[in-house]
């Protein structure tokens, strides 16, 4: 034992001779990511270029959390403008983004996998005059971790402190501004200053995860940070086997010739001249090179005839590495805890899994991505966004209120929710939801808007058809009737 258990109260505080080489850094939660931040997410950048596994990883994330859209619905009290600000940031959401050929959603899409990829990254709002023909009158620019260093710290002139390129309000601790490069710092062809811009924080959406869980992170890592260093020793073994299996593979026997005295290989070389260079075994390339060694071209599936005086081929057995595929497996499932998916999800392998055990991992895989999309991208992205939209329509005049200043709170409520999930078992699924809509467990309009599902919209929409079933004569209430009865029938 390292110590008397009795003297410490957890093993992990031990000294003894099994815990002497356990070193340690006490790291603050900043200077252990800036110590070596850039050297992480460059890594990272690599493993996603380079790795299916890891791209397909972050794509699943990716669609888990978001889908192929994440739809906000307002929900100030006034249903007014609800109705007009949702129209508003429809129209607008195709050309939101500046020098991007994406519109909203594919602007969550690249935030998302530049989070897991690089950390962190950083969407900047640019006003535009009323003149232009856009919507609403701003745009946005998405940024890479890199376009705010990790290495810039500094006391500004009124006092504030920059930390990781963040500013800080001297007296209360809160955010007030980012530096940040106009241009990547390590693009090839410069066009521009690399010069450090101050934005205001209120103009800025800073999307990351504290992954290392400590109260006062202000950067991050990327995804999968963990899992690096395994990636690239499953990587390089991977290599290895392949190289060393090609090189055994070529190698089809080998033939143990005596060696003649001198005056008989004479005789040999004169003989192979009469016979001519192919009518004999002895060619000329079975006599040694300049470093003393002869060989012949053997090829496979074939029966070689042999000299009196020559043995048998010794053939190498083909190469058979034992435990690589668990190793690989298991270096799998490492790789996939860090990526935040199951290892099945990540490599697309379901060999051994039952449908009950597929579902688990699903909820589990979605549970954990819900988490993390409610408690970081919505509130530090999607809302923050929101509130732009509502503020430029505002001031703009697209929506005229009289108490926006006052009650802006209330007009930027919305919620945002992703795409639904499909089912795995729809009619067990869709029996689970109706139980709870019976006991009233949940409410229909949350139901639906957990379906991506405007509400409004879809009972406005239900109304129209039973206005248009009714003035067409179809009886579907009654269809429906007939095949409840035809089921009870059976």
């Amino acid at each position: 034992m390292d110590a008397d258990p009795q003297s410490l109260a957890f093993d992990s505080g031990g000294t003894g001779k099994r815990s002497q080489d356990w070193g340690y850094q006490s790291y603050s939660p900043n200077s252990a990511i800036s110590e070596s931040g850039s050297l992480i997410v460059e890594r990272s950048r690599e493993a996603i270029r380079k790795n299916a596994f890891v791209y397909r990883a972050r794509l699943n994330v990716t669609s888990d959390m978001m889908g192929s859209e994440l739809t906000p619905h307002p929900i100030s009290s006034d249903a007014n403008f609800n109705d007009k600000i949702s129209i508003l940031c429809d129209d607008h959401q195709h050309d939101i983004v500046i020098g991007e050929q994406v519109g909203l959603q594919g602007l969550f899409f690249m935030a998302l996998m530049a989070e897991q990829t690089s950390g962190e990254c950083f969407i900047v709002k640019v006003n535009r005059p009323l003149s232009t023909d856009l919507t609403l009158p701003y745009q946005v620019k998405i940024l890479e971790s890199d376009f705010c260093p990790l290495w810039y710290n500094a006391v500004t002139a009124s006092g504030n402190i920059v930390k990781n390129g963040i500013e800080f309000n001297k007296n209360t601790g809160e955010r007030v501004a980012y530096w940040l490069y106009m241009q990547h710092p390590n693009e090839l062809n410069l066009t521009e200053s690399v010069e450090l811009v101050r934005v205001l924080e209120k103009d800025v959406c800073h999307y990351y995860i504290p992954d290392l869980g400590r109260i006062g992170q202000i950067r991050a890592t990327p995804s999968g940070v963990q899992s690096l260093v395994p990636l690239r020793q499953q990587a390089q073994f991977e290599d290895f086997e392949l190289e060393k299996a090609a090189s055994m593979a070529g190698f089809v026997g080998f033939i143990r010739r005596a060696t003649p005295p001198p005056e008989v290989l004479d005789q040999m070389i004169e003989l192979e001249k009469y016979r001519g260079k192919n009518s004999s075994i002895y060619d000329t390339n079975l006599r040694a090179d300049s470093s003393g060694v002869a060989d012949i071209s053997l090829a496979p599936n074939t029966i070689n005839l042999l000299a009196d005086d020559e043995q048998d081929p010794v053939f190498a057995p083909a190469y058979n590495s034992t435990g690589g595929n668990d190793f690989s497996r298991r270096n799998g499932h490492r790789t996939a805890a860090g990526m935040r998916v199951s290892y099945h999800t990540m490599t697309g392998n379901y060999e051994g899994l039952n449908d009950r055990i597929l579902r688990f991992a699903a909820n589990a895989d979605r549970r954990l991505l819900s988490m993390l999309l409610n408690l970081f991208f919505i509130p530090q992205v999607a809302r923050k966004m929101h509130g732009w939209a509502c503020d430029a329509a505002v001031l703009s005049g697209k929506v005229k209120v009289t108490d926006y200043a006052k009650n802006r709170r209330d007009y930027t409520r919305v919620e945002f929710d992703p795409e639904a999930q499909p089912y795995l078992l729809p009619l067990q699924d869709l029996g689970a939801k109706k139980l709870e809509l019976e006991l009233g467990l949940e409410d229909k309009d949350t139901m639906r808007r957990k379906r991506n599902r405007n509400p409004i919209v879809v009972d406005k929409a239900r109304a129209e058809i039973m206005r248009r079933e009714k003035e067409l004569g179809l009886d579907v209430i009654g269809l429906m009737n007939d095949v409840n009865n035809a089921k009870a029938a059976m």
